[in-house]
C-alpha cells in the first residue's frame, strides 16, 4: 500500500480530507438529530470515519499497531449499536 501511496503524491491530502468532510457531516447530524435512532446512526458512522482514519494512516506510516486500534474501535462500534438497538427494541415492546 505504501508504494501506491508514494506513486501518487495527491491521494492522501484527498483521502483525509475527504474522510473530515464526512466526519464533520456525521458529528453535525449526531448534534441536529430529531430522534435517537438517528443519533446513534451518525455516531456508527462517525466511529467507521475513525476507523478509516486509522487504517489510512497505519498504511501510510507502515506501523501495523493502528490496525489494531482499528480493530478494537470497530468493535466498540458494533457493540454499541447493538446495545442501542436492543435498548429501542426494548422500549418498543414495553409500549405495547
Amino acid at each position: 500500500m505504501q508504494e501506491v501511496l508514494t506513486m501518487v503524491p495527491w491521494l492522501l491530502p484527498v483521502l483525509y480530507g475527504g474522510m473530515a468532510i464526512a466526519f464533520f457531516c456525521a458529528v453535525l447530524r449526531l448534534i441536529i438529530g430529531p430522534d435517537l435512532p438517528d443519533r446513534v446512526v451518525a455516531l456508527d458512522l462517525a466511529l467507521a470515519i475513525v476507523l478509516c482514519v486509522a487504517a489510512v494512516y497505519a498504511a501510510e506510516t507502515g506501523h501495523q499497531h493502528f490496525l489494531d486500534v482499528a480493530l478494537a474501535i470497530g468493535v466498540i462500534a458494533f457493540i454499541s449499536t447493538v446495545a442501542l438497538a436492543r435498548f429501542l427494541e426494548r422500549g418498543a415492546m414495553e409500549e405495547q
